[in-house]
Formats: structure tokens, C-alpha cells, sequence
């Protein structure tokens, strides 16, 4: 997938890097530390950060994203389990740019968490936007239930005109992802449906969405994460409820919450200054002299 991006100028630069066994791109701009490592979610990509990574410059502060394994243009996720391969890469990311602040949405907030957990002396801090594996609706119950794969099967073998999946996608995407729709990014809606508009991307979307779903559907382990954690949600999310976000913060004593009143699932594409600013905040009230000693 080429980001319509790509030959722009400016501050951010582009680069493909080796994380483990995935090869990726990755997205940075210079600043002082501690750096910040933006990872996106479940199907998304480093894209989804840019007006992020510009705030951050604007204010001197060092920041990456990149696609994650499995999405972008990132290597295909192997057969086999989703979680250890995402782990896999979230560990050899952490062990190249670490010590940093792990920044996640939706997926990435899962997957920031678990690294956090396991590298503690590289992860300062996580910062959580709309937190997926406490999500208690239908959605999530139907993806986590015993009939959900047989679905997706059955979505595997049904082909679907691709002028009506891309329109779907342009719609899905305009109404889930931004709290107000209006507002939505059409550069980033053209990626989505150019990479997924057809029948059998849909369906990948699928079979991986309820594989993610079933093998994480124990939420995370034990109740603690060795490091400040800053959780955020938009209060206008129509995938994951709010309470999502309430139940991390009660199973993660010491952390914060704060519901965002106008974002929707991506609070970073509402509001990429105001994200970060709260980043920077984040780093500079609640990490305290580690932020300062990595700077």
C-alpha cells in the first residue's frame, strides 16, 4: 500500500526497517526523549498517526510509528497464532528503540500493554486510547463465541461486487472512526479502501478480527503493568464502549482515565494536536525524572 504522503516534504521521514521477522515502515521525527512509539489498530496503519507525529515535533518531542505486524506493508502474518507473532514484533521494536512510551490505539493498546508487561525496563510509560480486550458488547461476544470462525467461513466463500465493498468501507469507516463524520480524513479513507476493497480482503479481515478476538478473550494477565498508564477513550466510540476503558482503569490501580467527549474510536485522528498535548503532558507529569534521564 503507497501512502499518498510518501512524496511530501516536511518533518516527518520514511524509512523500512526489520522488527524480528517482519519487515516495516516507519514513520519518526526528531525531538527529545523520551521517544514516543505510536501503534495503530487492527487493520490500520503508521498512517493514522501523521497529524500526531507533526504535533509532537511542533513541540520537540521524539516520536515513531510504524505498521505493525501482519497490517501496512508489513511481511503477512505466518500460519498459526496472531498474538505471539504481534508480540514477537512489539518485543524486537521495544529492543531496538527502547527505553520509550508506548502510545496505543484499539489493537495497539492490547499489544503495548502485554510489551510493557514483559520489558519493563524498556517501556516508561503506556498511554491507552480505547482500550479493545474489555469490550463487553455484542460485537465482541459474537467475535469471542464458538459460531463466529464458522461465519467467517462462510464470508470466505461469498463474493461481493467490489464497488459495493468499497463504498461500504468509505461509509464503515467515516461513521466508526471519527467521532464526528464530517470531519473524516479522505486520504486515509482512499488507503483503506484500496487495500481492503475486495471479497477476499474482507474476508482476511474477518478470519484474523475473531482469531485476535478468541485468542485474547482472557483479557491480560494478572493486574498490573510496571509502569504509569494513562488510559483515554472517545466518549463517541461506536465500536468499543467507554466502560471498556472504566474496566482497565479499575483492573490497573495508580492509572488514569480520561473519556475524550468528542472523539470517536481514533481519538488521534479527531484531534491530533490535543493528543498530543496530552502525550506530552503525560510524559512530563507522570513519568518525572526517567522522562528527564532518557532526555
Amino acid at each position: 500500500m503507497t501512502s499518498p504522503w510518501a512524496a511530501l516534504g516536511g518533518e516527518i521521514t520514511e524509512r523500512s526497517q526489520w522488527y524480528g521477522e517482519f519487515r516495516t515502515r516507519v514513520l519518526e521525527v526528531p525531538g527529545e526523549g523520551p521517544r514516543f512509539v505510536l501503534l495503530h489498530g487492527f487493520a490500520d496503519s503508521a498512517d493514522t498517526w501523521r497529524g500526531v507525529l507533526s504535533g509532537l515535533h511542533a513541540r520537540g518531542r521524539a516520536a515513531t510509528a510504524v505498521d505493525m505486524a501482519g497490517f501496512g506493508v508489513t511481511e503477512p502474518f505466518a500460519p498459526g497464532p496472531l498474538l505471539p507473532q504481534l508480540d514477537s514484533f512489539a518485543d524486537a521494536l521495544l529492543a531496538s528503540t527502547g527505553p520509550v512510551v508506548l502510545v496505543g490505539n484499539s489493537l495497539g493498546v492490547a499489544i503495548s500493554l502485554r510489551a510493557a508487561q514483559r520489558n519493563p525496563a524498556l517501556v516508561l510509560g503506556v498511554c491507552a486510547l480505547d482500550e479493545p480486550l474489555l469490550s463487553d458488547d455484542w460485537l465482541a461476544r459474537f467475535a469471542r463465541g464458538r459460531v463466529a470462525p464458522a461465519a467467517a467461513r462462510v464470508l470466505r466463500r461469498t463474493r461481493m461486487p467490489a464497488p459495493l465493498l468499497r463504498g461500504g468501507i468509505s461509509v464503515f469507516a467515516r461513521m466508526a472512526l471519527w467521532g464526528d463524520p464530517r470531519a473524516a480524513d479522505r486520504a486515509l479513507i482512499a488507503l483503506w479502501r484500496d487495500k481492503y476493497g475486495s471479497s477476499a480482503q474482507v474476508a482476511w479481515l474477518a478470519e484474523n478480527a475473531i482469531r485476535f478476538a478468541q485468542e485474547s478473550v482472557g483479557g491480560y494477565s494478572g493486574d498490573s503493568v510496571p509502569c504509569p498508564v494513562r488510559i483515554v477513550h472517545g466518549r463517541r466510540d461506536r465500536i468499543i464502549p467507554v466502560r471498556a476503558g472504566a474496566a482497565l482503569h479499575r483492573l490497573l490501580p495508580g492509572s488514569e482515565f480520561i473519556v475524550l467527549p468528542r472523539a470517536g474510536h481514533c481519538p488521534q485522528l479527531d484531534d491530533p494536536a490535543g493528543i498530543a498535548d496530552l502525550l506530552a503532558d503525560f510524559a512530563d507529569r507522570r513519568l518525572g525524572d526517567a522522562s528527564r534521564d532518557v532526555g
